[in-house]
């Protein structure tokens, strides 16, 4: 920085000494030598930290009070200090007990592969047909929904054509086309456009909805949504309208 200013300096009234910015170069280029050392060590970064409303409220509080309280640090000022610090603690509690109470069921709009959460509290279980997320669960839409949920990956498993979730049976139906047609589903998934007579299972199960993932062909979708419209069924497709989600 110092090598830096005088550079500037001195090019306002003449030419700067080569040396002078020979000096301003070399400690750039050590200087990001420095950075690159520095950011090459995984231990020094920090990913994938959970925040929520209530974490950025307390802390904002508790950066500001606690700045306030250095500057001029009195009894009154120490208290509020004290007080902030304690709302940050209530703020873990009421999100850890928020958290604990959440159920959900989402299926995610992933064009390429079928992408199934379920979660109970933090514990989350994947459902997927991708062999690569079951060796290796990184994904950046798995990733974003861990971390804004506060979730742990429990367990990683295959597609399966029955699921339960919160006394809803949900029929899916993959490329295969095959289906158990006993089985009177509350909701049912097609991914990977199965070739199927969607009126005639409607017909057959007379499910409440019908999702259809962003695997599926647009013409298919377009064809089972006006099937649905016929059936007065409502027909959710998570490439028109995002993520289907179960509570």
């Amino acid at each position: 920085m110092i090598a830096g200013i005088i550079v500037m300096v001195i090019s306002v009234f003449h030419s700067c000494p080569v040396f002078i910015v020979i000096i301003f170069e070399k400690s750039i280029y050590l200087l990001n030598l420095i950075i690159h050392y520095v950011a090459s060590f995984e231990s020094f970064v920090i990913r994938d930290i959970s925040f929520n409303f209530y974490y950025l409220i307390t802390f904002y509080l508790l950066t500001i009070t606690s700045i306030i309280w250095l500057k001029k640090p009195n009894y009154t000022k120490l208290v509020v200090f004290l007080l902030t610090i304690i709302l940050v603690q209530l703020s873990f509690i009421y999100t850890k007990k928020e958290i604990e109470n959440q159920q959900e069921l989402i299926v995610f709009n992933a064009r390429k592969k079928t992408i199934i959460t379920t979660r109970y509290g933090k514990n989350i279980s994947l459902f997927t047909n991708d062999s690569l997320l079951k060796n290796e669960p990184k994904n950046s839409i798995l990733d974003a929904y861990l971390v804004g949920n506060f979730g742990n990956l429990k367990e990683i498993n295959p597609i399966k054509n029955t699921l339960f979730f919160n006394n809803k049976k949900i029929l899916l139906i993959d490329s295969g086309g095959v289906y158990e047609n006993k089985i009177k589903p509350d909701i049912i998934i097609l991914t990977q456009s199965p070739k199927i007579n969607l009126n005639r299972l409607l017909e057959e199960v007379r499910p409440k909805v019908v999702v259809a993932d962003a695997t599926n062909s647009y013409s298919f979708q377009k064809y089972w949504e006006a099937s649905c419209l016929q059936k007065n069924i409502p027909f959710h497709s998570t490439r028109e309208k995002g993520y289907y989600k179960i509570n």
